[in-house]
């Protein structure tokens, strides 16, 4: 990203069965289900959503985050029991 300064918005969508974490450039940004405090492999979200039909609301990431390099924009998504992880970022 040349000019992080010409973003006056960012917005995140997300769809996630059952918690998630996200992080920009490696810091966290926004956790939705999911217990404070570190996360690890054994974390899990704390109540089980169902199936994940719905696209969230828009979640606001303060643009000053955003640095004059590549950006990264990871996340990590975390099941009430272990079963295969899912995620979709829009």
């Amino acid at each position: 990203m040349a000019n992080p300064a010409s973003f006056t918005s960012l917005k995140l969508r997300y769809l996630i069965d059952d918690g998630a974490v996200f992080y920009l450039n490696g810091q966290e940004i926004y956790r939705y289900n999911m217990p404070t405090g570190t996360i690890t492999s054994t974390t899990q979200a704390p109540t089980n959503i169902g199936d994940a039909t719905t696209i969230s609301a828009a979640v606001d990431i303060p643009v000053g985050l955003l640095i004059a390099a590549i950006i990264s924009l990871r996340s990590r998504c975390i099941r009430t029991a272990p079963r295969v992880q899912t995620s979709s970022l829009a």
